[in-house]
């Protein structure tokens, strides 16, 4: 998980990743000083790991009221890795799609 990134133009190492009341956060560290910073602001690394590529999708719908006429599930099957559900009344909810080797009884 440990990489190196800039925030404004200051090189900043992130160690993990946290679920904040304001979303998903990254804890991004310069010397002693520590920050949390929102995800979606993060500029990734200039170089993916080895092995991986950098890609950019995602999908925002704020409802006022009444809900997603979508489900969710099969949108996260077919589309993406993660879903996040947060709701003004507290609910939250994170989604992974994970490989089925990870959830095998035998591990991988």
């Amino acid at each position: 998980m440990p990489f190196e990134t800039e925030v404004l133009g200051v090189p900043v190492g992130v160690r993990k990743v946290d679920l904040r009341s304001a979303g998903i956060v990254a804890i991004c560290h310069r010397g002693r000083l520590r920050q949390a910073i929102g995800i979606l602001d993060l500029p990734l690394p200039d170089s993916a790991p080895d092995g991986a590529h950098w890609i950019e999708a995602n999908f925002v719908n704020d409802y006022q009221r009444g809900d997603l006429k979508a489900d969710p599930a099969k949108w996260i099957e077919r589309y993406f890795d993660a879903h996040l559900y947060l709701a003004y009344w507290g609910t939250r909810r994170i989604t992974l799609r994970l490989p089925k080797a990870v959830l095998a009884p035998d591990g991988p």
